[in-house]
């Protein structure tokens, strides 16, 4: 996303989006790291060209979920996953 505030350039994304922008991400890969670690997605934020923060964002799992589920496998609806953020390290 790229945009004005002000007069400031702003722009924001994941690593590859930073690198096509040529922003310099590299201080942030730590903090990113982390982020990912947990399970979130690492967003990055530019402000002129420059590194300026890293935002993670994550989906919590909702309580009525398994409810959910097993009523449209009942329904006869074949239900697969599909993921597109990052797993923890440790998971499979």
């Amino acid at each position: 996303m790229l945009g004005r505030v002000g007069e400031h350039f702003i722009a924001i994304g994941n690593a590859r989006f930073r690198d096509e922008q040529g922003i310099d991400i590299r201080p942030l890969h730590g903090s990113a790291e982390e982020l990912q670690t947990e399970g979130a997605k690492a967003i990055f934020v530019g402000v002129d060209g420059r590194a300026a923060a890293v935002i993670g964002i994550a989906d919590t799992i909702k309580a009525s979920a398994r409810d959910a589920l097993a009523a449209l496998k009942d329904a006869g609806i074949h239900v697969i996953m599909l993921a597109g953020g990052n797993r923890p390290p440790q998971q499979p």
